[in-house]
């Protein structure tokens, strides 16, 4: 159907990249994809009743009021007193920010709940049974974007020598705007960065010196990722969704040497990234 009036609002989600991204990177701000679905109509369209909503995304009128009760929670929707109640999205750069802050108020509460845990902890009585720690050959395997990039940040924090990394372009991509990349910038300690590309061209990393950087044209493996710092290795399993992230950290010398001898081998035969 032809609309002939420019200002009628649009009443199902377009089916096109922007929306689609626009799905995809949300749940990076607190929000799940249904809640994203909702949130993105309500922002392109007038205000709407929940049956509305209900109905032009399909989505179970049930599960559409506690969607829309988790968006008003959150402070990027808002109601009316009338009948039936509407419901309609706060703009959506002001919505980002109180996503964004509402992170930040929860990591400060729990900084603030961190030294009364350690003393709690530290209270406890010890086991008879305890034993010492396992101080060699250890793994740990981690699931999902914010527990890796946590602990990516505790290794680059913790590092005394040097920081090796080997990636290709898509898993860069993938921490490209977490404090990971923040905190590579400002290390003190000696950095070298292996960038796997499969096009022609050189990949443009600006936020680091081109000598810490070359560029490998390699199109065997695009999700080839690990990171290596003093005695440890760290290197990624999957990639695909966020949640589904797979990682694993070890200290297992025969892994750390033989990762180091890939990353050395690779590193002589790459090019210096040229600075832009």
């Amino acid at each position: 159907m032809t609309m002939t009036n420019p200002t009628v609002k649009l009443e199902f989600p377009p089916d096109n990249s922007p929306y689609e991204n626009l799905i995809s990177s949300l749940p990076e701000f607190g929000i799940t994809q249904n809640q994203a679905k909702v949130y993105l109509y309500l922002s392109k369209n007038v205000a709407k009743s929940a049956p509305e909503i209900s109905k032009n995304l399909k989505i179970p009128r049930t599960e559409t009021y506690h969607l829309i009760n988790v968006l008003q929670s959150k402070g990027i929707v808002i109601s009316n007193f009338g009948k039936p109640t509407k419901f309609q999205a706060l703009p959506f750069d002001k919505s980002i920010h109180i996503l964004v802050n509402n992170h930040r108020t929860r990591i400060d509460e729990l900084e603030k709940q961190t030294a009364e845990l350690i003393t709690l902890w530290n209270t406890m009585p010890e086991s008879n049974n305890q034993t010492k720690l396992i101080s060699e050959n250890r793994f740990q395997m981690l699931q999902g974007k914010n527990s890796i990039v946590g602990k990516l940040n505790h290794l680059v924090s913790s590092t005394k020598k040097e920081i090796l990394i080997l990636g290709s372009e898509n898993n860069f991509k993938k921490f490209y705007q977490t404090r990971f990349f923040e905190q590579l910038q400002n290390v003190q300690v000696n950095l070298k960065i292996l960038i796997l590309s499969t096009k022609k061209t050189s990949y443009n990393f600006p936020e680091f010196p081109s000598y810490k950087t070359k560029i490998f044209h390699n199109s065997t493996d695009e999700n080839l990722w690990f990171l290596i710092k003093d005695g440890e290795v760290f290197f990624i399993l999957r990639n695909d969704e966020d949640d589904e992230m797979l990682a694993i950290w070890t200290d297992s010398y025969t892994m750390l040497n033989s990762m180091k001898m890939l990353f050395n081998m690779i590193w002589k035969t790459s090019n210096l990234v040229m600075s832009s």
